[in-house]
């Protein structure tokens, strides 16, 4: 048994999309795609959107990630900023 699977059967992981349960998360990742727009450039406004949504719930201490094909730079330049 994996140390997710494990880790799922004792009940301490437990996988979920609704905002209102992020502020009791110890992790939340963002998987959001990352289209791009008519310029060929990326589309960020759903990692904008993911974390504007994580900002109004984040506690202090909650390990963030970014799972997403996207630039270099976005986490510190679009995410950090709307969690801050």
């Amino acid at each position: 048994m994996s140390g997710l699977q494990a880790a799922i059967a004792s009940g301490k992981f437990e996988a979920t999309t609704l905002k209102e349960q992020l502020g009791t998360c110890d992790v939340i990742v963002i998987c959001v795609p990352t289209q791009l727009n008519k310029q060929r450039e990326p589309d960020l406004s759903f990692i904008r959107l993911a974390a504007g949504d994580i900002s109004a719930h984040l506690r202090r201490g909650t390990l963030v990630g970014l799972e997403t094909t996207t630039c270099p730079g976005t986490t510190r330049d679009i995410m950090t900023p709307i969690l801050a």
